[in-house]
């Protein structure tokens, strides 16, 4: 039986290794082996006669789109959960410089900020102060 490595990878079969676009006539095997349909299934081999110059060698298998497909879903679901995390720590902050009612606080959170602010400030000017830094 003559197989050819259809896909981008370089596979081994029982022993002999196919590069890309380059076929083997394997001894003793038949389509019926489990390797065999494996790799069949997989869009990486093409059972027959055909050379390769007559396969047209896909970019890349099934399996391999399905895997880059699932990563980027997953780096995508991580991003995305990454920036909700971030937006409600942020949320979270903004709520608590609303809550404060002493200049003290507000004195201090507007030190951690490194804004500039004056002692004549009052304690709802420091509050937008801070707010709009946080929002920046």
């Amino acid at each position: 039986m003559r197989v050819t490595n259809i896909s981008r990878k370089i596979i081994s079969i029982f022993g002999k290794t196919l590069l890309p676009g380059e076929d083997v006539k394997l001894d003793n095997v038949d389509e019926s082996n489990p390797t065999i349909q494996f790799y069949l299934k997989a869009k990486v081999l093409a059972v027959g006669n055909t050379s390769a110059a007559q396969m047209k060698i896909s970019d890349t298998g099934e399996t391999e789109r399905e895997k880059i497909a699932r990563e980027a879903v997953e780096k995508y679901k991580q991003e995305q959960e990454e920036y909700r995390k971030k937006a409600e720590e942020k949320e979270n902050e903004i709520k608590a410089v609303k809550g404060m009612k002493k200049k003290e606080d507000l004195i201090k959170k507007a030190i951690g900020l490194g804004l500039e602010f004056s002692d004549s400030d009052s304690a709802d000017m420091l509050r937008e102060k801070i707010i709009h830094a946080l929002n920046a």
